[in-house]
């Protein structure tokens, strides 16, 4: 059985000066710290497709790298049975919209371009979660 999430102890990471790193102004210092004790958030991803299974399935987010990778269970924050990956780059774009987190990932090679629909159990957790994404991107080098 999955443990359930709770929605306000996402780590952020230390508030930047661009408006978008606003979210986490009014954070603790020490919430930077729980990032390597808590490496992931339970949302929801909405499938892609016109089949009658897609809909809202119940993922473990982590950021690996260079994507955020996402799993069907967790154990004590430790991700199990990876289902798959976001892969990031400069140009993928993070939105956060009450509580939806959408992904824009570009076009590469034989990739094509998709919008992951993400969402949190509160704008809160969004906006945090969203934080650790933008982050994620902004760290990656230029192509």
């Amino acid at each position: 059985e999955e443990e359930e999430e709770e929605e306000d102890e996402v780590p952020v990471n230390s508030p930047g000066g661009s408006p978008s790193r606003k979210l986490n102004s009014s954070l603790s210092s020490t919430s930077s710290l729980a990032l390597s004790q808590r490496p992931g958030v339970w949302l929801e991803k909405v499938g892609q497709g016109m089949g009658l299974l897609t809909g809202r399935k119940r993922r473990f987010f982590v950021i690996e790298a260079n994507q955020i990778c996402y799993y069907t269970n967790e154990d004590k924050g430790v991700p199990r049975d990876k289902k798959g990956a976001i892969r990031l780059c400069p140009y993928t774009v993070a939105e956060v919209h009450g509580k939806r987190i959408l992904i824009k990932t570009p076009e590469r090679g034989e990739v094509e371009a998709r919008t992951w629909d993400l969402l949190a159990k509160s704008p809160k957790l969004a906006a945090q979660w969203g934080t650790l994404v933008w982050d994620a991107i902004s760290a990656l080098p230029e192509a």
